[in-house]
């Protein structure tokens, strides 16, 4: 058995601050306003490769003002008897109280090794306050401020020889598995910590008829056929309007963080009050974290009509819990233990569902035969295509589909999907969880994507001949130096890769021109004769003529001046030519316009006549008496 350590005290001194501080996490709750701890919370605590028990208790009274000081002063007892060090916690600002030197008392009678702590000295010249309670006849004595954790490490110290050593396990593959965590929720007095008491066997946590009685969420471990389970009592949830008080929000938030943690929700019902709604919001934050579930009627013993309030709870949970349709149902009785023994076989049972792991090639399998036996419909001009799935998670169990197209796939075929994954693995008392992705985010879902080929690379201008010494590549100007070096004098080379085209011939001396007989004259597209029917056309040339144009002579050579010939003006005409007669201009094609006779008027009314389409606008108005102001047109 580990060595467990107890936190006692009158309240309101601050122990739960310094359970929280001892453990370095949030685990207890924690406020202003005295006896919020009521339960014992216990918790591991490690220092140094040593282990042991942490036990945070309500605060100690001595008179019976509080209806729940009977139940709280006998969780303390019932830790004071199990644990091998006390730590008692007294407030350094107010000073030594009776209560505290009547509370050493008691611990002096139990024979229990004492260590006074004493809190909220948050200043290291505060540490002389300290000094008063030595009064109370205890060795020990530690200046803390759980607040700011001033004097907490020299705690810590002083708690270490109390602890255990470690038992470190050399194979963690051959360590066992975390016991499965049960939550166990509900509104409150709906008999939660009933419950708990009666399945652990003793009076664990404090019960009371009023409620609200359990504020945090208390962790309590025990086994059952020889197996371990760790049961989480939490605090009941109220609907949202109800909730005003601060310290009851942190109990709900609590209570939510409890669900999170847990691997098993178990949702408790006063069968007497039946299905509430609150009941299915309670069972909805269960369900959204992906918790398996389990629905407990109780109360059942004190239930007058058996059958008739089974149909009444029935039907509310068709229209109320239809997200829970296959959600386990029991009727048992926290008072006298009916119904009770089936709990934790049904708790193994989701626990196996809840841990499954299928392989990918059964779920390529079941993912096959369920697009061929009902096919996605369309969407748009064709259907989704699904590639592959693969499971990725437990804890619920969770598939990840690739599509082409994920936002295309209806909601409704994506539930059909999840029935099929059910029927095929026998997973119908977990949930599962199905998502649909694209193949963008395969690397995502932990399977690699494809690398890219590789384009081949540009083919470098090199030259073959240049030896097995010579570089890979080379640019073209290097290139082209080389060429020009290597090659013989007066004579070049053109770079690689670039079309070399020969040069023309340098014109030589003029050569006389043969006279040719020129082919009567066609029209030629594109022709400049063509654009220009009103200019005078020449008549054919004669043998041996010469165009006026400087390099147009029919011998392909540039034209050379005869000896002694002026130049003469382009217009100028050779002697005895003709003039050709204008050629006529083809009549228009289509019906002939109308001649219209302008109207007399300015140069507005003189407007285009109407053609149908654009209305002639009429001239604005001049208003009578208003003078024009600005430049007057020219009349």
């Amino acid at each position: 058995m580990s060595a467990m350590i107890a936190l006692v005290g009158r309240p309101n001194v601050g122990k739960s601050s310094l359970f929280n501080r001892l453990l370095r996490r949030s685990a207890a709750l924690v406020d202003d306003r005295p006896g919020v701890t009521r339960d014992r919370h216990v918790a591991r605590l490690v220092i140094e490769g040593r282990e042991g028990l942490l036990v945070d208790t309500g605060g100690f009274e001595f008179s019976d003002v509080d209806p729940l000081a009977g139940p709280i002063t006998a969780q303390i007892r019932a830790a004071l008897e199990r644990c091998d060090l006390a730590v008692l916690v007294v407030d350094g600002l107010s000073g030594l109280h009776p209560q505290d030197a009547e509370m050493a008392r008691i611990l002096r009678q139990e024979g229990l090794k004492v260590v006074v702590a004493v809190n909220k000295l948050d200043r290291p010249q505060d540490f002389d306050a300290s000094l008063e309670f030595h009064g109370l006849g205890l060795e020990q004595m530690f200046p803390v401020s759980a607040a700011h954790g001033t004097g907490v490490e020299e705690l810590r110290a002083a708690l270490f020889e109390s602890l255990e050593p470690t038992m470190a396990d050399d194979d963690d593959a051959d360590a066992p598995p975390p016991p499965p965590r049960v939550a166990v929720i509900g509104r409150p007095n709906a008999g939660k910590s009933s419950l708990i008491n009666r399945l652990v066997g003793e009076d664990r946590l404090v019960v009371d008829a009023r409620p609200g009685t359990t504020r945090d969420a208390i962790e309590v471990p025990l086994e059952s056929g020889g197996r371990p389970y760790v049961l989480v009592d939490t605090a009941g949830v109220r609907r949202r309007g109800r909730v005003g008080e601060r310290l009851e929000k942190l109990s709900v938030m609590r209570a939510i963080e409890g669900i999170e943690r847990a691997d098993v929700a178990v949702l408790v019902v006063d069968a007497l009050e039946g299905l509430a709604e609150q009941d299915a919001h309670i069972a909805g934050y269960a369900h959204e974290r992906g918790r398996p579930m389990i629905i407990l009627l109780n109360k059942w013993d004190a239930v007058p009509d058996k059958e008739e309030t089974r149909g009444n709870i029935a039907r509310e949970m068709d229209l109320k819990l239809v997200f829970l349709a296959d959600a386990p149902v029991m009727t048992v009785s926290a008072m006298t233990g009916a119904g009770l023994k089936k709990l934790f076989p049904t708790v193994d049972r989701l626990m196996a569902q809840y841990v499954f792991r299928a392989s990918t090639a059964d779920v390529n399998k079941v993912l096959r035969e369920a697009l061929a036996a009902h096919t996605p419909p369309f969407v748009g001009p064709r259907r989704p295509k699904f590639f592959y799935a693969a499971q990725v998670a437990t804890r619920p169990p969770t598939f990840v589909a690739f599509a082409d197209r994920p936002e295309a796939v209806h909601f409704s075929y994506k539930r059909y999907l999840v029935n099929r994954l059910k029927d095929a693995f026998g997973l119908d008392l977990v949930p599962v969880v199905l998502r649909i992705r694209s193949r963008r985010d395969e690397e995502r879902s932990g399977r690699p994507r494809k690398p890219p080929q590789a384009r081949p690379a540009p083919v470098s201008r090199t030259l073959e001949s240049r030896g097995p010494d010579a570089p890979e590549a080379a640019s073209d100007r290097e290139l082209a130096r080389e060429l020009e070096r290597s090659a013989p004098a007066g004579q070049k080379r053109a770079a690689p890769g670039r079309a070399s085209l020969p040069k023309p011939a340098a014109p030589g001396p003029a050569a006389r021109v043969t006279p040719v007989k020129a082919a009567p004259r066609k029209a030629r597209l594109f022709d400049d004769d063509l654009f220009d029917d009103d200019a005078p056309k020449a008549g054919p040339p004669k043998a041996g003529a010469v165009h006026s144009k400087a390099g147009s002579a029919t011998s392909g050579a540039p034209s050379a001046k005869l000896p002694g010939a002026k130049p003469r003006p382009a217009s100028a005409k050779l002697p005895g030519a003709k003039a050709d007669p204008p050629k006529p201009k083809a009549p228009p094609v289509g019906r002939p316009k109308a001649a219209t006779t302008p109207k007399a008027g300015t140069a507005k009314d003189q407007a285009a006549p109407f053609t149908g389409r654009n209305k002639a606008k009429s001239p604005k108005k001049k208003t009578p008496g208003r003078k024009r102001t600005g430049r007057q047109p020219k009349k």
